[in-house]
């Protein structure tokens, strides 16, 4: 079932997306579709029939005995739930290391990916010093890049993430092209606008208002102060993998 804030959402990305598609020679044809994603940050489908859906839930809950009963029943561990996020990108997400390991033991896919984003890359973005070490021994690609060329090792957030990809092999990726900082910082500041909006939507609970709250905080305050704007844009990726 769809929520009705979901359906307000909706028709107002849908209706953002028409208006960008009209604009002549508009640069922001790119970023329609990370609009759309935003939907998926702000109003989740609240509840989904499937083994993929159970399994991700349990994941981003930190239900290790259900993850487990699930996977003995029988469910594929890489399993995608109607938003295309797995239990390790979900489990990854929100920091569940114990999840992650157990997913890591049971044969997830070491490499998986959403809208760019490897495992490895959201793991360093996030600071997850543990779950980085974990994704290496088991055999992640520490060079694959996300869409805008960037590798694990340039969103690397601590010092020791940065010592584990290098012993790894890890590489830099290149200087990101002026135009490409510019069409992220517009994206970001449209999406930004979307998302403030969403703030006032009746139908929401206070938990969900306070969550999207703070991702507009975060993102507001980190384009302030001079941060790559492409790497914010990375960063509203990753929370549509999860919701």
């Amino acid at each position: 079932m769809i929520t009705q804030g979901h359906e307000s959402w909706k028709a107002t990305v849908i209706s953002a997306d028409r208006f960008l598609m009209n604009q002549k020679n508009s640069r922001l044809f790119p970023f329609t579709w990370v609009i759309l994603a935003l939907g998926l940050i702000i109003f989740p489908i609240t509840s989904h029939a499937g083994d993929g859906d159970d399994l991700v839930k349990a994941a981003s809950t930190g239900n290790l005995s259900r993850v487990l009963a699930l996977i003995e029943e029988g469910v594929d561990v890489d399993l995608k739930n109607n938003n295309g996020t797995t239990a390790l990108i979900a489990s990854i997400d929100e920091g569940h290391e114990e999840i992650v390991h157990a997913l890591l033991d049971k044969g997830a896919n070491v490499d998986q990916a959403k809208n760019g984003v490897t495992a490895l890359i959201m793991a360093s973005s996030l600071g997850q010093e543990t779950i980085v070490q974990a994704l290496l021994t088991k055999g992640a690609q520490v060079n694959l890049k996300d869409d805008f060329g960037g590798t694990a090792l340039k969103y690397a957030r601590t010092l020791k993430i940065k010592k584990l990809l290098k012993a790894a092999g890890g590489k830099e990726n290149e200087r990101i092209p002026d135009d490409e900082v510019k069409r992220c910082r517009y994206g970001a500041d449209h999406m930004i606008q979307f998302a403030k909006q969403s703030l006032s939507e009746p139908t929401s609970r206070p938990e969900r208002i306070e969550k999207r709250r703070k991702l507009v905080e975060d993102w507001s305050s980190r384009l302030e102060q001079g941060e790559n704007p492409c790497s914010v844009y990375m960063d509203i990726q990753k929370a549509a993998t999860t919701f």
